[in-house]
């Protein structure tokens, strides 16, 4: 299966193959995004362009928009009787 370009690729797409983020910007400043964390960041339709443009580096302050921020995903191995994070958690 052939993996589609970052302007195809969708938030619910990569949380579906259990795929997270890395941003890096233009100052050195890197962060890792995980799925969980993706999927309470936007909307599963969001495009991954879209959704850099909407990010801002912590450090320094350039904006995704401006392209000083760039995206690489990253496959989060699974880990036995870990939770699904496109379900929701119930309480007991």
């Amino acid at each position: 299966m052939a993996i589609p370009s970052q302007r195809q690729l969708t938030v619910g797409s990569l949380l579906q193959r259990g795929h997270g983020i890395n941003l890096f910007c233009a100052c050195g400043h890197k962060t890792a995004v995980l799925p969980e964390q993706l999927a309470k960041l936007a909307h599963p339709e969001t495009r991954l362009l879209d959704l850099r443009r909407r990010v801002r580096c912590s450090m320094c302050g350039l904006s995704g928009a401006s392209g000083d921020i760039r995206m690489t995903t990253f496959a989060v191995p699974t880990i036995v009787g870990a939770r699904d994070p496109l379900r929701p958690r119930t309480r007991h």
